[in-house]
C-alpha cells in the first residue's frame, strides 16, 4: 500500500465514540486520561461534560479503542471479538496492518489498523481458541505510517508484559518465504442469585456471582460464534451474549474468553484485581463508585467488609483515583482460579460499635469509641457554646 494512499484510508472517520461510557462523564470527575496519554496526534480531549476527537488530528488508528478501559471507543474495522471468532482453530495466522499487505488477503489472512491494537488481553484470547503461532506483518514500515507507533507498542508490551507466556509466539516482520524473526512468549499450553439486567453494574454483579466457570451460559462462547448478537433493547427479549455485548468492554471480554475457551490453562495476568493496605478505613467510596460491582459493601449489623471479585474488574482504576486514603492499587491477577470460581476477597473488615448517644453502630475511630463521629462532632459543639455562654456571663 503506497503512502498516499494509506494517509487516504486514515482521513476518513471510522471512529465511534459512546460518551456514556466514560468514566469522566459518569462520575463528573476527571479520574482517567488513558485515551488522551495514548492517542499519537494528541487528538483526543476529555473533560467532565464531554468526550471530543478532532477530526483535523485523528488519523483512524484505533489505538484508542485499546487503551479505554470501559470501551468509549469503537472502530468499524477493528471487532476483537469478530478476530477472536475468525482466528478460532487456527494453528497460525498472518497479521497484516494497513500499511502493509495486498487488498485481497488470504486463507489464514487478517487485517487490523494497527498492530499497536495487538493487547494482552486479545493476544492471550487468541492462544486460547488455538493460535500458536503469530506472524505479524508490517511494523517495518511504521516509520512511514502516519501512526507511526504500532510496532514500539507491541514491543514494549511484549517486554513488560508478566503474562506473554499465555500468548501465541510472535513472528516479527515476516516476509514472503522467511521464517521471520521469532519472538518467543511460551508456545506450551499452560451458588447463582438471578436479577433482572438493566444496567452494566448489575450484568457484572451477575458474572461476578456465576464465576468464570459459568460464563459460558452467561454469553461468552456464542459471542465465539456470532461476535454481533442482537443489539440490546428494552422492547425485545434477549439472550446473556447481547447483554454481554452491551455492557462488557471488549478486552474484558477477551480476557474472560481467553479463560473459558482455554479451559483455565493460561494464565489471569491480562485481568486485574484490586488490594488494599491498611490506610483503608471503610468510606464506601469506592464500592459506591464502582462501575461494576466488582467492588462491594456488605453490612452485617454487628461487622462490615468490602468485597472485591475479579471476575467483574474491568480495570478502570477508578476506584485508585478516588480513594481519599490512597489505600488501593491496581495489579494483574495472577491467580486464574479467583476468576474462574466465584471467589470472592475481603479487602478491609472491621467490627461496628453501637453509639451511646443515638444508638447507631458506626466504626471505630481513633480516641472515644463511645460516640459516633456525629454525635461526637454535636457534643463538642455543646460544650464549644457552653464554654462562650459562659465567658460571657463573667463566669
Amino acid at each position: 500500500m503506497r503512502l498516499l494512499d494509506a494517509i487516504g484510508y486514515f482521513k476518513e472517520e471510522w471512529l465511534s465514540v459512546h460518551q456514556t461510557r466514560c468514566l469522566n462523564l459518569r462520575h463528573r470527575m476527571e479520574v482517567c486520561d488513558s485515551c488522551t496519554k495514548g492517542c499519537p496526534q494528541q487528538a483526543i480531549t476529555v473533560s467532565c461534560e464531554d468526550v471530543i476527537i478532532d477530526p483535523a488530528l485523528c488519523n483512524n488508528c484505533g489505538l484508542c479503542v485499546s487503551d479505554c478501559p470501559t470501551g468509549v471507543f469503537e472502530h468499524d474495522f477493528f471487532n476483537p471479538m469478530q478476530l477472536v471468532s475468525w482466528a478460532k482453530g487456527r494453528s497460525h495466522i498472518d497479521m497484516f496492518c494497513h500499511m502493509s499487505g495486498a487488498a485481497d488477503l488470504g486463507e489464514g489472512q487478517a487485517r487490523i489498523p494497527c498492530h499497536g491494537m495487538l493487547g494482552e488481553s486479545l493476544m492471550g484470547a487468541l492462544k486460547a481458541v488455538g493460535v500458536r503461532e503469530l506472524a505479524v506483518h508490517g511494523l517495518s514500515g511504521c516509520s512511514d505510517c502516519p501512526t507511526r507507533q504500532g510496532g514500539q507498542r507491541l514491543s514494549e508490551m511484549m517486554q513488560q508484559s508478566s503474562v506473554s507466556d499465555a500468548w501465541p509466539t510472535v513472528l516479527i516482520d515476516v516476509e514472503e518465504g522467511d521464517a521471520g524473526s521469532a519472538v518467543q512468549h511460551g508456545g506450551a499450553d499452560s451458588g447463582n442469585h438471578a436479577e433482572p439486567v438493566t444496567s452494566r453494574r448489575g450484568f457484572f454483579i451477575q458474572i461476578a456471582r456465576k464465576g468464570a466457570e459459568g460464563v459460558a451460559s452467561t454469553g461468552l462462547v456464542k459471542l465465539l460464534e456470532d461476535p454481533e448478537p442482537e443489539v440490546y433493547s428494552e422492547n425485545v427479549g434477549v439472550d446473556d451474549a447481547a447483554l454481554m455485548n452491551k455492557f462488557v468492554p471488549a478486552h474484558h471480554r477477551l480476557a474472560l474468553v481467553s479463560l473459558v475457551a482455554g479451559n483455565g490453562r493460561g494464565v489471569a495476568g491480562h485481568l486485574h484485581k484490586i488490594t488494599a493496605t491498611d490506610s483503608c478505613t471503610g468510606c464506601k467510596t469506592c464500592a459506591t463508585r464502582c462501575p461494576t460491582g466488582a467492588l462491594s459493601w456488605s453490612d452485617q449489623g454487628e461487622s462490615v467488609t468490602l468485597n472485591y471479585r475479579s471476575a467483574a474488574c474491568i480495570g478502570c482504576s477508578l476506584c485508585v483515583s478516588i480513594c481519599p486514603y490512597q489505600a488501593l492499587a491496581l495489579e494483574p491477577q495472577q491467580n486464574e482460579e479467583m476468576v474462574m470460581q466465584d471467589h470472592e476477597t475481603v479487602l478491609f473488615s472491621s467490627e461496628q460499635n453501637t453509639c451511646e448517644q443515638c444508638g447507631d453502630r458506626f466504626l471505630p475511630h481513633d480516641g472515644d469509641n463511645r460516640y459516633c463521629w456525629i454525635c461526637k462532632n454535636e457534643m463538642e459543639m455543646d460544650h464549644q457554646w457552653m464554654s462562650m455562654l459562659k465567658t460571657a456571663d463573667g463566669e
